[in-house]
This record gives C-alpha cells, structure tokens and sequence, in this order.
C-alpha cells in the first residue's frame, strides 16, 4: 500500500494521528482548527518536501510511435 499524500493526511485526522503525531501532542479540535495548508505546512517542516509520485510516468510523455 502506498503512504497517503500530504493532502491527504492533512484532511484525515487519523492519518495524521499516525503519520504526523502519534505521541499525541495535537487534540482533534487542534486539528480541526487549522487549514489544509498548515496542516500541509507542517508535514514539510518535519519531513520536508513531498516526493514526487511517478508510478503514472510512461517515457514520451505516454505517446506510441505508431511505425
């Protein structure tokens, strides 16, 4: 299984009680009390940048030479 997107650990407090915090320093309300974007924030603070996902790559951009 694939780790969720920062987005989307920002959006479900469950994975972030898993992924970002789980001694539990955050109560939900705290949670539900900042934006996706700080929640965002916060995730690139303590594990920096999101990787990027290439499991869609195809080289030439998914194009097929047709010769």
């Amino acid at each position: 299984m694939e780790a969720p997107t920062y987005a989307e650990i920002a959006s479900n407090w469950s994975l972030w009680a898993d992924y970002v915090d789980p001694s539990a320093s955050m109560t939900e309300a705290e949670f539900d009390s900042m934006s996706i974007e700080e929640k965002i924030a916060t995730q690139v603070s303590i594990f920096g940048p999101e990787p990027e996902v290439e499991d869609d790559y195809e080289p030439n951009g998914g194009h097929h030479d047709s010769h």
